[in-house]
């Protein structure tokens, strides 16, 4: 889990400024930098426009910029001629404009529903297709002309945990995210997960595009109706079930539930005379 959260924060950056150090805590410096080095392998995916960042003229010009680009990292930028003028040279920037850990929210009269996408926007094919190594991710037409939804992925074997079965239940994120946004926008977007492995030093990386129509979103009009009708208006609330028999514990559900909590809490109404005692008295 955390593992997988660092690797988001080298790919995006981190939510907090403290963020990262919590997520590192004891990991070891070798850990830590083959996660860095796997984000830096698939950062370029999400990287779809170069900003010019600093411009060096005169002699040594071009070294001085080199140098910054060993620093900051050759995955990350580069020099380039500035041909406007002799020996003129521009330290240029790969960035992300897409939008990193984008809220979604959808609220209905009876229920709201709420996620954070990993990734929305466009992404670059032609460096989905170096990561991949798979040709057929260039003639994902989709992906050269508008934004989806991307879910990163870091798992320790692709085969073991990512082969699944043919269902929608598998795959519910990747018609959740595209539904909330439908209902917000009235445009229908497709969802992709990147999946890392990160079992070697160059990782195996899978692309799982999810292709969405409008009468998709009718199986999760009749989930959600369904989840909703069995836990909110047909709970099977007793005590048994709702504070627990046999030591099984509280419902999970207890902190939601109404008619739970009116069995757990609710009103207790006796009449002080018709309660048994443990006491005895002496006859008087």
């Amino acid at each position: 889990m955390r593992e997988g959260q660092l690797f988001e924060g080298y790919v995006f950056g981190f939510k907090g400024d403290k963020e990262e150090k919590e997520l590192v805590g004891r990991k070891k410096a070798d850990t830590i930098s083959g996660i860095r080095k796997h984000a830096e392998y698939v950062r370029p995916v999400f990287e779809t426009e170069t900003k010019i960042t600093e411009r060096a003229v005169g002699p040594g010009a071009w070294f001085k910029l080199a140098r910054k680009v060993v620093q900051q990292g050759r995955a990350t930028c580069f020099v380039e001629e500035d041909w406007s003028q002799d020996d003129a040279y521009l330290l240029v920037k790969k960035v992300i404009v897409g939008q990193p850990y984008l809220k979604l929210e959808y609220e209905t009269p009876g229920f709201i529903i709420r996620g954070e996408a990993d990734y929305f926007g466009e992404i670059d094919v032609n460096a989905l297709y170096d990561v991949t190594l798979d040709e057929s991710v260039l003639e994902l037409d989709y992906l050269r002309r508008g934004p989806l939804f991307v879910d990163l992925k870091y798992t320790g074997d692709i085969s073991r945990v990512w082969d699944f079965n043919v269902a929608k239940e598998d795959y519910l994120q990747a018609i959740f995210y595209p539904y909330m946004h439908w209902k917000k926008t009235g445009k229908i977007v497709p969802f992709g997960y990147l999946v890392v492995e990160n079992m070697y030093d160059v990782p195996v990386v899978r692309f799982i595009y999810m292709e969405i129509t409008e009468e998709d979103f009718e199986f999760v009009e009749r989930l959600i109706e369904t989840v909703h009708n069995d836990f909110i208006f047909k709970p099977d609330a007793h005590p048994a079930n709702c504070v627990g028999a046999y030591g099984s514990g509280r419902c999970w559900f207890m902190a939601y539930c109404e008619h739970g909590r009116r069995i757990v809490g609710g009103l207790r109404h006796f009449n002080f005379g018709e309660l048994n005692t443990n006491f005895k008295f002496k006859p008087q």
